[in-house]
C-alpha cells in the first residue's frame, strides 16, 4: 500500500479492519439470514445512481461524497479538449483506499459497535474470547506482528488495550482518549499510538458536534508503562504517519504538520505545527499531503494551483515548484527520494528528485502519456514503475510508466478503471473496474456494451502484461493479498441480489475460484500464522468463516456475539 496521506476525495474499498455493525436479532440459518436482511439488516440504496468514481456516472455527471451520481455544476463546464480528441474531465480523481485487517500473530479481532463487544478468535481452533468494552467501538487496530489489539470507544472517550497471554487469557486495560475518537494509528514498533476524531470517518451525520477539533491523544503502549497524554495540535488533525522506528509521529492537520517526539512527551501540552500554507487566509487548504519516510519533508498538493509545494519540516521553509498544470495526484517512492506527479490536463507524469536542487530544471523530468489521459498513479513496491489511469472518464487502458527509462507502455483493458492495487511482490495487480450507468451508443459491439454495464475486475500479470477479465454480479472489494504475493482474495456482496461470495485468486496461474458464503460478507483478511483467510459476515449473532486457501475447506463460527458458538 502507499505511504500517502490523502486529503483529496477518497472511497474506501471496504471495512477491512474488523469493525462490523450488528443490527438487531433474528433467526439462524440461510432463510433466517435473508429474512433478517430484508427486515432491516441491509437496506436498499436510495437516491441517485450509486457510484465509486465519476466514470460510473453518465456523461456530464460526477460522483459526490455520498457516492451518488449528480450533475456537474454547469459553471464548471467541461475541460479543454485534448489533442487526441479526449475531453479533459472536470470531475475529480477519486482514490480507493483500504484499511488494514485486524489480525495478530495467531488471532483475528472483531468488534461490534451496537453491542460494545470485541472478540478475539484463534484461527486454528476457532476458540473465542469475548471482552466487554466501555462503549461502542469506533476503531480497531492490531500491533504489527503481535497479539495485541487497541480498540477505541468514542462515546466513552476510551481506548481498550487487549494483550493476549501465553495461557490463552487476555490482559485488558483502559486508557482515556479525546471525545468521539474514531481514528487510530499505531506505530510500527507497537510502543505508541495516536487516537483522534476525524469528521470524515463518521458513518452518519451527527446531530451535534461534541468533539475537540484541535486535540488528540498519544497512547503509550509499552507493557507496565501504559499511559495517555492529551495533546493540542493544529485545527482538524486527520492523519498520522510514523517514522519506521516509531520514534516520531507526524500529525497532518488542515494547514499544518506537527511532529511528536514520542519519548520526549511525558505530560499534556500543545505542539505547534509547521505551516503548509504560504498565506493561511487567502490560500486554499491542501488537498493532499505526503511525508517522506525520514520525516524531513512534506510534499503538498493545493487545489486550483499549478505547483508542487515541498515543506522542510525542521525549518518550515516552503519551496514551490511551478508546473504546467494543476497536479491531480502525487506519490512518493518507498525510499522518499522521488515524488511522482500526474498532470491530467497535459497528459504527463512528472518525476521530481527531492534530493536535488529544487530550483534547478534538472530536478524535474517530464514523461508524456499521450495520447492517453491519466489522473493518478499507483507505484510498484520498488518504485521503478508507475501504473497510471483515470477514474474520471471511461478510458479502458492502464498505462505503465517506467520511471527510470522514461518510457510508457499501454496495457489494454476491456473496461474502465476505478482503482488499481499492486501485489506486495510487484509481480501482479488487480484492476477494479467501473460499471457505466447507461450504455454508450457509440459502442457497436453489443457484448462490449453489456460488459461495460457489469461490475468486474481484471487480474494482470505485470511481467507479461497478460490481462484476465472477470465480470461480477456485485461491486468488487474489499481485497487482501498474501504477504508473498502468491494469492489475492476479494469479496462480492449485494444483499438485494443475494450475492455472498469470496473470490480466491491464484496470482501465479490467474485462475479464480469462487466460494459461496452463508451471509453477506463485509470484511476479510489473511491469518499470518497459517494458510487461512477469514471473512467477517453480517449476522445478528455474529458470524465469521475461515477458508483454507489450499483446498477451499470452510469452517464457520456463528453466535459468538452472544457468548456462545456454533461451528459449521
Amino acid at each position: 500500500m502507499r505511504i500517502a496521506i490523502e486529503h483529496r476525495p477518497t472511497r474506501w474499498l471496504g471495512v477491512a479492519l474488523g469493525l462490523v455493525t450488528a443490527v438487531g436479532l433474528g433467526g439462524c440459518g440461510k432463510a433466517g439470514d435473508e429474512a433478517w436482511e430484508a427486515r432491516g439488516g441491509v437496506t436498499a440504496d436510495a437516491g441517485g445512481v450509486a457510484c465509486r468514481a465519476a466514470n460510473d456516472c453518465a456523461r456530464g455527471w460526477t460522483c459526490n461524497a455520498l457516492r451518488r451520481c449528480e450533475r456537474l455544476d454547469d459553471s464548471a463546464g467541461a475541460g479543454p479538449t485534448a489533442d487526441a480528441g479526449i475531453e479533459i474531465p472536470s470531475a475529480p480523481e477519486v482514490e480507493l483506499i483500504s484499511e488494514p485487517p485486524a489480525v495478530g500473530r495467531r488471532y483475528v479481532y472483531v468488534a461490534w459497535p451496537d453491542d460494545a463487544l470485541a472478540a478475539r478468535i484463534e484461527a486454528s481452533t476457532l476458540a473465542v474470547q469475548l471482552r466487554t468494552l466501555p462503549g461502542p467501538p469506533t476503531a480497531l487496530r492490531t500491533v504489527p506482528g503481535e497479539d495485541v489489539a487497541v480498540v477505541l470507544s468514542g462515546s466513552a472517550a476510551a481506548a481498550t488495550i487487549l494483550r493476549a497471554q501465553e495461557d490463552g487469557s487476555d490482559e485488558q486495560l483502559e486508557l482515556p482518549t479525546v471525545r468521539a475518537a474514531n481514528a487510530l494509528f499505531i506505530a510500527p514498533d507497537g510502543r505508541s499510538a495516536v487516537a483522534l476524531f476525524d469528521p470524515q470517518r463518521q458513518t452518519a451525520a451527527p446531530v451535534a458536534l461534541d468533539a475537540s477539533l484541535n486535540e488528540l491523544t498519544l497512547l503509550k503502549l509499552e507493557r507496565g508503562q501504559e499511559r495517555a497524554l492529551r495533546l493540542v495540535v493544529g485545527f482538524r488533525p486527520r492523519d498520522v504517519r510514523f517514522t519506521p522506528d516509531g520514534a516520531r509521529a507526524f500529525v497532518i492537520a488542515e494547514r499544518s504538520v506537527a511532529t511528536l517526539r514520542v519519548a520526549e512527551l511525558t505530560a499534556p501540552t500543545f505542539v505547534p505545527g509547521i505551516a503548509l500554507s504560504a498565506d493561511p487566509v487567502g490560500e486554499p487548504a491542501p488537498n493532499e499531503v505526503q511525508i517522506t519516510p525520514d520525516g524531513a519533508r512534506a510534499v503538498v498538493r493545493l487545489p486550483g494551483r499549478s505547483l508542487l509545494r515541498v515543506v522542510e519540516l525542521a525549518s518550515g521553509a516552503l519551496h514551490d515548484l511551478p508546473l504546467a498544470a494543476e497536479p491531480t495526484d502525487v506519490d512518493l517512492t518507498s525510499d522518499g527520494r522521488y515524488a511522482v506527479l500526474v498532470l491530467r490536463e497535459t497528459k504527463a507524469v512528472l518525476v521530481v528528485d527531492l534530493a536535488a536542487d529544487l530550483s534547478a530544471s534538472s530536478a524535474l523530468r517530464t514523461i508524456s502519456t499521450a495520447p492517453y489521459l491519466v489522473g493518478q498513479t499507483v507505484l510498484d513496491p520498488d518504485g521503478q514503475a508507475a501504473f497510471a489511469f483515470s477514474n474520471a472518464l471511461r478510458q479502458e487502458v492502464l498505462v505503465r510508466v517506467d520511471l527510470k527509462a522514461g518510457t510508457v507502455r499501454p496495457i489494454r483493458l476491456e473496461k474502465g478503471v476505478s482503482g488499481v492495487i499492486v501485489a506486495p511482490d510487484g509481480r501482479s495487480a488487480l484492476v477494479l473496474h467501473n460499471r457505466v450507468a447507461s450504455p454508450d451508443a457509440s459502442v457497436a459491439d453489443p457484448l462490449a456494451r453489456l460488459i461495460d454495464q457489469q461490475d468486474g475486475y481484471s487480474v494482470v500479470d505485470l511481467r507479461s502484461e497478460f490481462v484476465a477479465l472477470h465480470t461480477t454480479p456485485a461491486q468488487p472489494g474489499p481485497v487482501a493479498f498474501t504477504p508473498d504475493g502468491d494469492a489475492a482474495y476479494l469479496l462480492l456482496s449485494d444483499p438485494l441480489r443475494g450475492v455472498r461470495r469470496a473470490e480466491l485468486i491464484d496470482l501465479r496461474t490467474l485462475l479464480v475460484r469462487s466460494v459461496e458464503l452463508a451471509s453477506t460478507p463485509v470484511a476479510l483478511g489473511v491469518v499470518p500464522a497459517g494458510s487461512l483467510i477469514h471473512v467477517v459476515q453480517r449476522h445478528p449473532l455474529g458470524r465469521m468463516t475461515f477458508i483454507d486457501r489450499r483446498d477451499e475447506g470452510q469452517r464457520t463460527l456463528t453466535g459468538f456475539a452472544l457468548n456462545h458458538q456454533i461451528i459449521e
